[in-house]
């Protein structure tokens, strides 16, 4: 039985009014000898960074559901998914945050993200939300952020070192007025290549496994049998370094 030696929940929101939120929960970090869970929040404004907080739980004080998702270490700080998609909230010291992701839940399916797996070697991802709707209110101390926009929302898991296994794991997402292209390039330490190419709508996803990739200093060329994407580099703007 698949057993992970780390995972994480992952949400992105994208407002209308300048700001993007990032937020990961690890209820398994990788490579912590800790027995915690990381509650992790960046905001950003206008490309730059405006907040990062983070805190730890015990995991023994974080109850756990599966089916919907529930993930709770008390009646402030959980992550919840239900009928209407999902509900974020959290609070500690001078920070309170409550969003709501809007979706249709439907059966997930876990895609495999290494070129050559086994039963002591894997790295799942599941793709909860692609592209749905978000709304929210942030607390800080005295000031109010409101998040209305564009969300995203997955999950990863996995029982190797990512380090010692991945040689890269590039993750791009491009979005459209009514679609959201997902492409993830993950090569292990042996050469070996998976690439994976979702094209998202309000109706549907279409999942591509054959995934050619040419690069420029300013395109990047995507190929599947059924067709091609060409993105043209305009501007880069580099809004954080985070590592892991």
């Amino acid at each position: 039985m698949y057993q992970p030696s780390f995972e994480w929940f992952y949400i992105d929101v994208h407002s209308e009014n300048g700001y993007d939120l990032v937020f990961t929960l690890h209820t398994k970090p990788f490579s912590s000898v800790f027995d915690i869970t990381i509650w992790d929040l960046f905001v950003y404004k206008d490309n730059r960074l405006y907040l990062h907080h983070f805190f730890t739980r015990p995991q023994k004080q974080l109850g756990r559901q599966d089916r919907p998702v529930m993930l709770q270490t008390d009646e402030h700080n959980f992550l919840q998914h239900n009928k209407s998609g999902a509900q974020l909230s959290l609070s500690d010291k001078e920070i309170e945050l409550d969003l709501q992701l809007e979706y249709a839940p439907s059966p997930q399916n876990e895609y495999e993200l290494l070129a050559d797996p086994g039963p002591e070697r894997s790295f799942r991802w599941i793709l909860y939300a692609p592209y749905c709707r978000a709304r929210g209110l942030l607390r800080k101390a005295n000031e109010e952020i409101d998040f209305t926009g564009t969300a995203y929302h997955d999950y990863n898991s996995g029982n190797i070192v990512l380090k010692k296994e991945l040689k890269r794991w590039y993750w791009k997402k491009f979005y459209f007025d009514e679609r959201l292209l997902i492409y993830g390039d993950i090569v292990d330490r042996q050469g070996k290549v998976r690439r994976i190419l979702i094209e998202v709508d309000e109706k549907r996803r279409k999942v591509m496994n054959t995934v050619e990739e040419e690069k420029t200093d300013r395109a990047l060329i995507l190929k599947t049998p059924e067709k091609n994407w060409r993105y043209q580099k305009d501007k880069v703007i580099q809004i954080d370094d985070i590592r892991f």
